[in-house]
């Protein structure tokens, strides 16, 4: 997230998909879809552009830097998730294969 930019009462900024994926993006985007307008756009290999419109008297500026805490949260989220998913998976692979029948050899 960079360059926060006020302007007619929404916040504009920038979010690098080289840092955050673009579902840690939509993620951040729909914790604060009870307080603000969301408006997602861009290029997802370059740069995403986000526009927050406050539904009430939250403060454009402090939305945006809502949205980047809530970013970063997602992200992480995402990550250690992937990890834990790979671990399951190898758990679950070493325990389906202890209860395969034995080979039998070709007597």
């Amino acid at each position: 997230m960079s360059n926060i930019r006020v302007e007619a009462g929404s916040a504009f900024f920038q979010v690098n998909p080289e840092l955050f994926s673009v579902e840690a993006v939509l993620n951040a985007a729909y914790s604060l879809t009870e307080k603000a307008y969301v408006v997602i756009d861009g290029d997802i290999d370059r740069q995403l552009c986000v526009e927050l419109r406050p539904k009430g008297s939250e403060k454009p500026e402090e939305l945006a830097q809502e949205f980047g805490n809530e970013l970063v949260g997602a992200q992480v989220y995402l990550l250690e998730s992937s990890k834990k998913s790979k671990i399951t998976e190898a758990i679950v692979e070493e325990a389906m294969a202890g209860l395969s029948p034995p080979e039998e050899d070709g007597e």
